[in-house]
């Protein structure tokens, strides 16, 4: 009877690991290069959604920040599918999502300002702090660029986030203050 138990464990326990229950893996075909998002036009720009999540180790709920452009309407559930393995998105099920709108150009200016940044512009995992995530629609389907930084990194992104805001987008610039003193 032990060794049916301990059995049973080792293979629900390898299951979780390959991915096979309540994780959602990506699907490699809707993965998109960054420099595909930086050669987005504006039009295409203008269903464009970017989230901010807090992903590591907390002692209260972190709020998650999201924006588009005012010509689209946020869909934190298009996010959902691409959520790396390993990874804590919690603080997306929260009630209290902080929300803004932009302009296409504002976009457009963040992704080509993001892209000075290596790990983001690489996608690459390098912390447990904060997931930076875009994502968009195509005719060539869902397209979606993660990044996963440390908190050196994220203060990096969020001021240069804000820098590509216009100064008149008062509502993005004091949601990216706020989250900025939580963090830090």
């Amino acid at each position: 009877m032990l060794n049916n138990k301990l059995r049973t464990l080792l293979i629900f326990g390898l299951f979780l690991l390959i991915g096979g229950i309540g994780v959602n893996c990506a699907p490699k075909e809707a993965e998109m290069g960054f420099k595909e998002f930086q050669a987005s036009n504006l039009q295409q720009l203008r269903t464009l959604q970017v989230k901010l999540t807090y992903v590591g180790e907390q002692d209260k709920p972190i709020p998650t920040v999201a924006f588009t452009s005012q010509f689209n309407t946020l869909d934190l559930e298009k996010f959902r599918p691409f959520r790396r393995p390993g990874f804590h998105y919690g603080n997306d099920d929260l009630p209290n999502i902080w929300t803004f709108t932009c302009s296409p150009e504002e976009l457009q200016r963040m992704v080509n300002t993001l892209g000075e940044i290596q790990a983001v512009r690489q996608g690459k995992v390098i912390g447990e702090f904060l997931s930076f995530m875009m994502y968009n629609t195509t005719p060539a389907g869902e397209k979606v660029h993660e990044a996963i930084l440390d908190a050196e990194m994220t203060k990096l992104l969020l001021e240069k986030i804000k820098a590509s805001l216009d100064p008149a987008n008062k509502e993005g610039i004091e949601i990216l203050d706020r989250l900025a003193q939580i963090l830090f």
